[in-house]
C-alpha cells in the first residue's frame, strides 16, 4: 500500500509539472495572440485609410497596389488568429484535463489513505479483543469456583439471612432508571461525536473544499455544478446560521441560477421577523459571497470558531448533516461554512450546504 500511495504522488507530480509547462505555454500563446489581434487592428485601420485616399483618384494605382498587399497580410494574420484560437481552445482543454486528472489523483490517493486506516483501527479493535477475553476468562471461571465453594460451605449458608433473596427481589428499579435516562446523550452530541477530528477532516476535504470556493468566488455555478456539487440531493443555502430554513436547489435550476429571475423564499430567522425573499444573484452578494472567503483569516475543518449572532455550532451541523465534513471560513464578522457529504458511499466528497453566518 505504501508503494502505491509513492507511485501515486509519482504521477501526480509528473502531471503537475506537465500541468505547469501546459500553463506557460497557454501565456505565451494568448500573448501572441493578442499581439496579432492589435496588428490586425492597425492594418484595418490602414486599409481604410487607402480606401479614403483612392476615392480621391491621387496614385490611384498605388494605391491600389498597396491595398492588394495589405489584403494579403490582412488575411495572412486572419489565418494566424484562427490558428492561436483553434490553439488556445486545445490548451483550454488540455488544462481541464489535467485538472480533471489531478482531482482523480488526489482522490485514489485519499481512498487509500481511507482504507489503510480502517484496516489499521479493526486490526488494533481485534488485538484489544483478544486481550480483553485472555483476562476475563479466568476471572469468570475463578468468580464460578469461588461461588460453588461457598454455596455449598454449610458455615457459610448458616451466615446468610433467610429474607435475602426476597429482599433482592422486591427491591425498587426507579433509581436505576432515573440515572440510565440522565446518562442518555444528548442527539446534537450524538452527532457531535461522529463529527470526524480535524486534522482528518483537513486532509480529506482541504483541497477540494478550495476549489470549490474558487468557483463560487466568480460565481461559476454552471462548472460548480459540474464537479462539485452533489448530483442527487443537489446544495442548500442558509441565509443565518441554520436559524432559517433556507432554500434547496437541483444541480439543473443551479447551472443558470445568475440569470434566473425568479424570487426565493430563504426563510425567517424569527417567528417576528419577515422572510427573506430574493433573487438567487442578490442572494449570493448578500448571503454568499459578502466577503473575500478565499483570503479568510480563520479556516477551520469540523470546527465552529465563530458562532455568531445565530449560536452556530458543529453539532448542529452534524445533525442536520449526518455524516459530513464541513470547512469554516471566517473573514472580519462573516463565516461561510462549506459543508460536503460522500454519493453512494465511500468517494468523492460533494457540496450539499452553503451556510452563511454573522
Amino acid at each position: 500500500m505504501p508503494e502505491n500511495r509513492d507511485n501515486t504522488l509519482t504521477d501526480l507530480k509528473a502531471n503537475l509539472d506537465h500541468f505547469k509547462k501546459m500553463v506557460d505555454q497557454f501565456h505565451q500563446d494568448d500573448e501572441r495572440r493578442r499581439h496579432t489581434e492589435s496588428e490586425l487592428a492597425t492594418i484595418r485601420s490602414s486599409l481604410e485609410e487607402l480606401r479614403k485616399k483612392s476615392s480621391n483618384g491621387s496614385g490611384q494605382q498605388m494605391l491600389q497596389d498597396d491595398l492588394a498587399t495589405l489584403s494579403r497580410q490582412q488575411q495572412a494574420m486572419q489565418e494566424n488568429v484562427s490558428f492561436l484560437n483553434r490553439q488556445w481552445q486545445a490548451m483550454q482543454q488540455a488544462l481541464d484535463e489535467l485538472d480533471n486528472r489531478a482531482e482523480w489523483l488526489f482522490t485514489r490517493q485519499e481512498r487509500w489513505r481511507i482504507i489503510f486506516s480502517t484496516l489499521v483501527a479493526v486490526l488494533m479493535l481485534a488485538v484489544a479483543v483478544l486481550f480483553f477475553r485472555s483476562f476475563s476468562i479466568p476471572a469468570k471461571a475463578s468468580a464460578i469456583a469461588t461461588k460453588n465453594d461457598t454455596a455449598n460451605n454449610p458455615a457459610y449458608a448458616a451466615l446468610q439471612p433467610t429474607d435475602s433473596i426476597s429482599v433482592s427481589q422486591n427491591s425498587d428499579p426507579e433509581p436505576a432508571q432515573l440515572n440510565a435516562t440522565a446518562n442518555q446523550p444528548d442527539p446534537a452530541q450524538q452527532h457531535s461525536a461522529k463529527l470526524l477530528a480535524p486534522e482528518k477532516a483537513e486532509n480529506l476535504i482541504k483541497l477540494r473544499s478550495k476549489y470549490a470556493l474558487t468557483y463560487l468566488k466568480q460565481a461559476n455555478f454552471e462548472r460548480l455544478a459540474a464537479k462539485y456539487i452533489h448530483p442527487e440531493k443537489g446544495i442548500h443555502f442558509y441565509p443565518a446560521g441554520l436559524k432559517a430554513a433556507g432554500q434547496a436547489l437541483p444541480v439543473q435550476s443551479l447551472k443558470n441560477a445568475m440569470f434566473n429571475p425568479v424570487k426565493y423564499d430563504w426563510g425567517k430567522v424569527s417567528t417576528d421577523a419577515p422572510s427573506i425573499k430574493s433573487g438567487f444573484i442578490q442572494y449570493y452578494k448578500t448571503y454568499i459571497y459578502d466577503e473575500d472567503f478565499l483570503t479568510a483569516s480563520s479556516v477551520r475543518f469540523n470546527e465552529i470558531a465563530f458562532p455568531g449572532t445565530f449560536n452556530l455550532s458543529a453539532a448542529g451541523i452534524a445533525h442536520r448533516f449526518p455524516g459530513c465534513i464541513f470547512t469554516e471560513y471566517r473573514k472580519g464578522a462573516s463565516s461561510l461554512i462549506l459543508v460536503f457529504e460522500q454519493a453512494a458511499g465511500p468517494g468523492v466528497w460533494y457540496l450539499v450546504g452553503v451556510i452563511h453566518n454573522t
